[in-house]
C-alpha cells in the first residue's frame, strides 16, 4: 500500500470513528483495511 492509500485510508476512518491518529499509524497495512473493511 501506498503511503498517499495509507493516509486516505487514516483519513476516512477518522472522519467516521473516534480513533486515534497515532493508534491508526501504529496499525500494519493488514490491520488498516481490516478496521475500513468494518466501517
Amino acid at each position: 500500500m501506498s503511503k498517499q492509500e495509507r493516509e486516505e485510508i487514516i483519513a476516512i476512518i477518522m472522519l467516521r470513528k473516534n480513533y486515534a491518529e497515532e493508534m491508526l499509524r501504529n496499525m500494519s497495512d493488514k490491520q488498516l483495511l481490516k478496521t475500513y473493511g468494518e466501517l
